[in-house]
């Protein structure tokens, strides 16, 4: 029935408009325009280091230390996600070469309830974190600033002898900083955040050796 009503009433219209002008024109209409403008996120990302100078040769942050048995020394980078920045994934790799006979003697102490372990590359002594959670600053009213970590301690087995000091002059710890897109996008697997970490930094994943019940 209320087909049949709606029928009528279009011919009665119809009719109507005949009467009237004598003549009969297709009725248009135009609505307005609607522009979808598709732009590029981006995601801004910098590493610094408290306590030291940027060194704008070498372009990167450079800090002496004396090591000492036992000892511990502050040292802080940071990584940096700029307000406005798109919500992103953060990950920090850490390359410690401060070693004695193949045995690392210097230990960053990284909270890992805040940095989570997602690889390592144990023949280059490598070792990939991922921030423990989606770092949001799109509409934020200032940056995010995650310090991974704050001191180094060195072993006591470390001596003073001649061997030990020439091994230990002049290592390195290294501090990068990746950060992936995190709307839309995996964890692990194929196109996940984890593997574009992984070839970002050019490291084979190892998982974790799990504990034994």
């Amino acid at each position: 029935m209320k087909k049949k009503i709606l029928a009528l009433t279009l011919v009665f219209a119809l009719a109507l408009a005949l009467g009237i002008g004598g003549t009969l024109a297709w009725l248009t209409a135009e609505s307005s325009q609607v522009v979808n403008t598709f732009t590029v996120g981006k995601i801004t990302l910098t590493l610094s280091e408290n306590g030291s100078e940027y060194d704008t040769v070498d372009q990167q942050y450079k800090q002496d230390f004396k090591i000492l048995p036992g000892a511990t020394d502050d040292k802080e980078p940071v990584l940096t996600v700029k307000k406005g920045s798109e919500k992103c994934y953060v990950y920090a790799l850490v390359t410690n070469n401060v070693k004695l006979n193949g045995t690392i003697v210097a230990t960053p102490n990284i909270d890992t309830n805040q940095w989570i372990k997602v690889g390592e590359d144990a023949d280059n002594n490598k070792v990939l974190y991922r921030y423990h959670q989606v770092v949001d600053v799109l509409t934020a009213n200032e940056d995010a600033s995650l310090s991974v970590f704050s001191q180094v301690t060195y072993s006591d087995t470390i001596t003073q002898s001649a061997d030990d000091l020439a091994a230990l002059n002049n290592t390195t710890i290294t501090v990068q900083g990746f950060a992936h897109q995190s709307e839309h996008v995996k964890l692990d697997g194929d196109g996940s955040a984890n593997k574009a970490a992984y070839e970002q930094f050019g490291i084979t994943y190892v998982a974790p050796t799990p504990i034994a019940p």
